[in-house]
This record gives C-alpha cells, structure tokens and sequence, in this order.
C-alpha cells in the first residue's frame, strides 16, 4: 500500500475506497506501519477518508529523515 497504484501496490485512496464504498463511518480505527512510506502515504489520503477514523495509530520509520530534502 501506498501514495499511488500500480502494479504492484494500490493506493491507500482505492483501498479505502472499496472497505467504506458510500457508507460514513467516523467511529474506525486506522493503525499503520508500512515501513517508511508512513508520512508520504499519510500525506496523500484524501480528507474525505481521514474522517473516517476516530483514532489513528502509525509507527513512523525514518522520522529523523523528515526534514532531508531528498526524502521529503
């Protein structure tokens, strides 16, 4: 799971897409560890999504790197 679909992963859009089709539901739990793609991954879900979640648990990897350029 990511920022954007391909082949080989789908974005975290299309795929809470598919488990909330046209149900709200505000009172959801998002936990996430994706293993350095958490910021940019993070980033890239629409607000329409995020309202989704009452609570949201990540483990950050590679925070130190936030401020590189290179990396953000």
């Amino acid at each position: 799971m990511g920022s954007y679909s391909n082949q080989n992963q789908i974005s975290f859009d299309v795929w809470l897409r598919d488990i909330f089709k046209d149900s709200k539901n505000s009172d959801s739990i998002l936990q996430m560890d994706i293993e350095g793609a958490e910021i940019e991954t993070l980033l890239s879900i629409s607000e329409d999504y995020l309202n989704n979640f009452r609570i949201i648990v990540i483990e950050f990897h590679d925070f130190s790197r936030l401020f590189v350029k290179d990396f953000f």
